[in-house]
């Protein structure tokens, strides 16, 4: 993985939210959701249309990037961390 921060431009993160929220829906199905399913994938193509090609391949390739072994070592002890400090906080 690249260790410079991808920055996804305005309608890159559009895409990211409307697929989010597509995906949601699609796993919780509330009522009347199949007519919201459709009112986002029209969003969605209109979004797509607006990003070149190349946009849409830096945004594809930051969603499936793979972490180095240092890395995941580096988020497990951050992980393992939080866990700890949270461990006497009461729940509520």
């Amino acid at each position: 993985m690249s260790t410079t921060p991808v920055t996804l431009n305005v309608n890159q993160r559009h895409i990211v939210t409307i697929e989010g929220r597509i995906n949601s829906l699609n796993v919780n199905k509330p009522e009347g959701y199949a007519g919201e399913v459709a009112r986002l994938q029209h969003a969605l193509a209109d979004v797509l249309t607006r990003l070149s090609v190349e946009e849409l391949h830096d945004l594809r390739l930051s969603q499936n990037k793979k972490m180095t072994p240092e890395e995941e070592a580096v988020a497990r002890e951050r992980t393992r961390k939080a866990m700890n400090e949270n461990r006497d906080k009461p729940s509520h």
